[in-house]
């Protein structure tokens, strides 16, 4: 497992970015007649963190140790993934210049069946709004501890009157309802539409401050989507999310996987 840590500049969002990459062993000797691709996880980090915290906080690298699979950190700031109203474009960087970035440097296999995303927290919400806003792009999405209901956070966190980190990147509680940043009205546009639906699996701790919104995210929509979703001891911490990433990394529809 080959662990690269890329510096490179963001047209979308006019400035540098790091990310880090985590590559198979037998990417680093191809077959000259047919180099090999390999599918992709864009695994995105939480609120208080960026591009390295998965790899200080958890054993990944030993996790997706043989399989074949390549794995991408960036660092997204406290944007929650989102085109900021305050100008500064992090959901076209994710979700459009991002793979595109890949593509060019790292042999990532093209295709729905070979990408997948998941997060933590701020990460799980963005997760979701990949393959809800792109379900044609994206087989599979996994949230821990998800912040998946931005509205609901809004009405328990946001002191009316008062400048808000919230409304530095979403503007007011009013434009949030369905909107492009509304999880639950992308999620209901991908039923609406009849696409094939991304496989999801969704954790929370039953101590954390969140279980509430996965349970609502669950009872809406359980029944929509091919849906995994499990609870477990714990809060909002690496201790949890240590252990369910390896269950994500279980779970993904990964190509030629047999059940």
């Amino acid at each position: 497992m080959a662990l690269i840590h890329m510096d490179v500049f963001s047209q979308a969002l006019g400035m540098a970015v790091n990310l880090d990459v985590l590559l198979p062993d037998s990417a680093q000797y191809p077959t000259p007649a047919e180099p090999k691709k390999y599918p992709v996880l864009y695994l995105l980090h939480g609120l208080y963190d960026d591009h390295t915290i998965w790899q200080r906080r958890t054993r990944i690298e030993s996790y997706v140790a043989g399989k074949d699979l390549i794995v991408v950190m960036p660092s997204t700031h406290r944007a929650f993934y989102t085109n900021t109203v305050s100008g500064h474009k992090y959901f076209d960087y994710i979700a459009l210049e991002l793979p595109a970035i890949c593509r060019a440097y790292f042999p990532v296999a093209e295709g729905r069946e070979n990408t997948f995303a998941a997060g933590l927290s701020m990460g799980g919400y963005g997760a979701y709004k990949l393959a809800m806003t792109y379900p044609e792009r994206y087989a599979a999405a996994a949230s821990l501890s998800g912040a998946v209901n931005i509205e609901g956070m809004y009405k328990r966190h946001v002191v009316v009157g008062e400048n808000s980190e919230f409304e530095y990147v979403f503007g007011k509680q009013r434009s949030i309802k369905g909107s492009e940043n509304d999880l639950f009205a992308l999620t209901e546009k991908v039923i609406a539409s009849g696409c094939e639906k991304p496989k999801l699996y969704m954790a929370c701790g039953t101590d954390d401050t969140l279980l509430c919104d996965s349970r609502l995210f669950r009872r809406r929509y359980g029944k929509e989507f091919d849906f995994t979703y499990e609870e477990g001891p714990g809060n909002h911490n690496w201790d949890f999310w240590d252990k369910y990433i390896q269950k994500v990394l279980a779970w993904l529809p990964l190509p030629g996987k047999t059940e």
